[in-house]
């Protein structure tokens, strides 16, 4: 009997210090959502982009923040009393003077500086970036996104997103060891849409969910005949992340054709923009198993008939031959 107690308890012991571990390398190593590079000493926010902290909270996709009723009452889409009453939990909880809390947008950030400054990797960074990039997207090399405008630091891929002028206004950092991401502090991912080139003449656009996406998407289109009739976006902060700047730019195109992923956040996003577009000139494609970078491989079957038909029904142009 002693014997089966103490051994109880030695399961007890381990299994209470394994929750310790996995909640400390977890929960206090980004209590706050900001994190110090060991490398390089940038201060990051860990994705997803948007973080409740004790006293506020902080979206990092828009800018806007503000303290815990103004959070409840854009959740909950209620008055300033009754959000009062979620959080307290009573039905009337008496007699209170309400104080104006609006929801402030944060000051957008030049990180221009900051992603230029950032020291480019050693030779055998390189070669893990390479190792990474074959592992995580076998359509890609690492010279392929480095030509897109990544830079591979010692440990890590830093994405920029700029905006229209050229200023670096985001920064995505993707970790090459452990595939952690991350975003610079002060980010913002709403000035427009992510993109890799600009084709002036292009009739159609292409709408990717991520960058690896679109990277893999651009790599396929610049090895086809579509290339300056196809442009190729991706939204800079996932599914859920559309505003009337994203919709501007694509009001010029002939047609629009959503690629995002098959999941939930990809079929909703999907049916929010076509209703905003125009079901006219907007359309959905799925790729073959849910996701872009999956399938690129055979996108000469499954896009190029889809770019063909198009371009023939509602640009009018008859064979790509034309252009």
């Amino acid at each position: 009997y002693m014997l089966y107690a103490d051994l109880l308890m030695l399961v007890v012991l381990v299994g209470f210090f394994f929750f310790f571990f996995v909640f400390f390398v977890f929960f206090f190593q980004a209590e706050d959502g900001i994190r110090d590079s060991p490398v390089t000493g940038v201060q990051t926010c860990a994705l997803p982009i948007f973080h409740i902290y004790e006293d506020h909270w902080y979206d990092f996709s828009t800018g806007q923040y503000g303290d815990q009723i103004e959070f409840i009452k854009i959740v909950k889409e209620c008055s300033y009393g009754e959000a009062l009453q979620i959080l307290s939990g009573e039905r009337n909880p008496g007699k209170f003077r309400r104080r104006k809390v609006d929801t402030q947008v944060s000051k957008i950030e030049d990180l221009t500086q900051q992603f230029e400054s950032e020291p480019e990797g050693s030779e055998l960074a390189i070669q893990r970036a390479a190792g990474f990039v074959a592992a995580k997207w076998e359509y890609l090399t690492v010279e392929d996104i480095i030509e897109f405008g990544v830079k591979v630091s010692e440990t890590e891929l830093w994405i920029p997103h700029r905006d229209k002028e050229g200023v670096v206004r985001g920064i995505k950092i993707r970790d090459i060891t452990s595939g952690a991401k991350y975003a610079v502090t002060g980010s913002r991912f709403t000035n427009q849409l992510y993109r890799i080139d600009t084709h002036s003449q292009a009739h159609i656009a292409l709408l990717a969910e991520g960058e690896s996406d679109l990277w893999c998407l651009v790599k396929w289109l610049n090895h086809s005949p579509y290339k300056s009739l196809v442009q190729g976006f991706a939204l800079p902060s996932g599914a859920a992340a559309w505003n009337d700047e994203f919709k501007k730019e694509l009001l010029d195109f002939d047609t629009v054709i959503l690629m995002l992923d098959d999941d939930q956040a990809g079929t909703a996003a999907s049916e929010k923009i076509i209703n905003e577009l125009g079901h006219e000139r907007t359309g959905k494609l799925i790729a073959p198993g849910g996701r872009v970078a999956e399938a690129i491989d055979d996108a000469d079957q499954w896009l190029g008939k889809v770019l063909d038909w198009c371009l023939h029904q509602f640009v009018g142009v008859r064979s790509i031959n034309d252009h």
